[in-house]
């Protein structure tokens, strides 16, 4: 499983660095407005905690975001809900171990210019992962997570970079609690969910309004 874990890691950098040369560029797209959308997400994430095993807990994860706006479209401010579902694989004391769950994110991001925005994701939500560690229980736990993001609209896709702080542990359900904590950065690809006949309405009569 090692190997399927370095070649995820593999995979993983060479999106990262294929989406920062993406944001790195010059967009003559329209300008960014805060939509529904859905794609993908992946991070790989970076133990700060200190195991008696003497392994690091390093997970690469995967997963389906989906975002869904609060505040009306064209604000400079814009709150919204995101829900993640993901799968992780985890090399960890020499065995293949995984975890799997959903996080929802309240996020709130201010856009920078006509194309871009920068955010911050504050998140939680329910989890299973397969390791017993020194410091963490195998089973149910919760995953928080507080993460900055820069996004950038291209053509009719959202690109994005995100990096902060993931904490994982049970609530004191079960011992052991010390809780597993890991420093990660990762990367989204967005696509614009296409509006129902209702939202279209609802729009033209905005704009009609003005």
């Amino acid at each position: 499983m090692k190997s399927i874990q370095t070649i995820l890691s593999i995979l993983f950098f060479t999106g990262f660095l294929f989406i920062g040369k993406i944001l790195m560029g010059q967009s003559n797209s329209p300008k960014l407005i805060d939509k529904k959308t859905i794609g993908g997400f992946s991070s790989l994430g970076i133990s700060t905690s200190v195991f008696k095993e003497k392994y690091p807990y390093n997970p690469v994860i995967a997963g389906i975001l989906l975002h869904f706006p609060i505040t009306k479209p064209n604000r400079k401010l814009n709150f919204s809900l995101n829900s993640l579902p993901h799968f992780a694989i985890v090399d960890f004391a020499k065995q293949s171990e995984f975890e799997f769950g959903v996080t929802l994110i309240l996020e709130l991001s201010i856009k920078t210019d006509k194309n871009s925005s920068i955010g911050i994701n504050v998140g939680s939500g329910p989890h299973y992962i397969s390791v017993e560690t020194n410091r963490q229980a195998q089973g149910f736990i919760f995953s928080d997570m507080l993460f900055l993001n820069y996004k950038k609209q291209v053509h009719k896709s959202i690109f994005g970079i995100v990096c902060g702080l993931r904490h994982i542990s049970n609530a004191g359900l079960k011992e052991p609690n010390s809780g597993i904590n890991n420093l990660s950065v990762g990367f989204v690809i967005l696509k614009f969910i296409k509006p129902t006949v209702s939202e279209k309405s609802t729009a033209l009569n905005s704009q009609s309004s003005f």
